[in-house]
């Protein structure tokens, strides 16, 4: 309420008056107080529209088409909500929770940049929808599972539950800069056959923790694609990294993720690219992981580049193929281990060699 103003930049609304608390020093009549009073600032249907040089602050911007470009498009402030829930919350996508929706297929977002959002920064519903040259930051500030850019398929309700159509397929996102998440940076659940190349993540979890900096759940990716991207968990050395904070995490019932070529820093203790169990057919190699979190570990814990989790699942280790990686720890190089691992299926892994782009 009221009583909880007393920080600069805080404000309150009654119903009938908002309420401001400026900077010390400084009257609000010397000050351009600006705040949001449309919910939507576009929301348009069409296809083969090029959107350039435009601003948007303080609404949602939603678009539904085919072959649409968006060029040089700022959008700040395009979403805000109260989520209550305190662990194990997730708002799903909706409409409404993100700075800018897309509906569609073969939609580009270039040179772009988009900001503080409560939400996802930009979600893409739809398939073969790109990302290219944006800088995405400060989205998921209510501490929900969002992602900077989140390639969406249909929900099990609209696909009357055809498991064919709940993935994006071959989206993607290369070339960008998110950074700033209240929880994951890039969510890639909804995922198949999807790329993110040439990338750079950083800070994340800045809410939660058991997360990480690109993370997926229950889902077979299809080999999605994760390469070439500099992951760096942390660029603050004084704030304390939340618990279980990793680089890479294919977490529970992933299949089918292809992960190389990344530089992973700045995750403390935690192993740079991390899969629970169950899982199959994922492929790891040719990462490099710097294990310095600014300081050197002290408590012994194992800085392997992969970590296999064991969960409370019975294990399930088929299709495995992870390749020597290298892990530098206090700038001395050293031969990477994988932990709790079973390269199994031997037959089935020459069938699933590490493909290269």
């Amino acid at each position: 309420g009221l009583a909880a103003l007393d920080t600069a930049n805080e404000w309150y609304y009654d119903g009938h008056t908002l309420y401001f608390k400026p900077p010390d020093g400084v009257s609000p009549d010397e000050m351009t107080v600006e705040f949001r009073d449309l919910r939507w600032v576009m929301n348009m249907t069409g296809s083969n529209l090029v959107f350039r040089n435009l601003d948007f602050f303080g609404g949602l911007l939603r678009l539904e088409g085919n072959y649409n470009v968006l060029d040089n498009i700022r959008v700040t402030y395009g979403s805000h909500f109260q989520f209550r829930h305190t662990s194990g919350a997730h708002n799903d996508a909706n409409i409404g929770n993100n700075g800018v929706y897309i509906i569609g297929h073969h939609n580009l977002v270039k040179n772009s940049e988009i900001a503080y959002s409560a939400g996802n920064g930009l979600t893409m519903e739809g398939d073969y929808n790109t990302v290219e040259n944006c800088l995405i930051h400060d989205f998921g500030y209510m501490g929900t599972v969002t992602s900077g850019v989140y390639f969406k398929g249909k929900t099990a309700l609209e696909a009357n539950e055809d498991p064919s159509v709940l993935m994006s397929k071959g989206s993607t996102l290369q070339h960008s800069t998110l950074f700033n998440s209240g929880r994951d940076v890039l969510e890639i659940t909804s995922c198949w056959d999807c790329t993110f190349t040439y990338n750079h993540l950083h800070d994340s979890s800045l809410l939660t923790d058991d997360s990480g900096l690109v993370y997926a759940d229950s889902r077979n990716l299809g080999n999605t694609e994760i390469a070439y991207n500099w992951v760096q968990g942390d660029t603050n050395p004084n704030r304390e990294l939340s618990r279980f904070h990793l680089g890479i995490y294919l977490d529970n019932l992933t299949r089918n993720g292809i992960v190389h070529h990344n530089v992973i820093t700045g995750i403390g203790v935690e192993p740079g690219v991390g899969m629970n169990t169950p899982r199959e057919g994922h492929i790891i190699y040719n990462n490099t992981i710097i294990h310095d979190r600014f300081v050197a570990p002290t408590d012994g814990q194992d800085l392997s580049l992969i970590h296999i989790y064991w969960a409370s699942w019975p294990p399930l280790w088929r299709g495995q193929v992870v390749q020597a990686s290298l892990v530098i720890d206090q700038l001395s190089v050293r031969t990477s281990r994988i932990t709790r691992t079973c390269l199994a299926c031997s037959a089935r892994r020459a069938t699933t060699a590490p493909r290269m782009r």
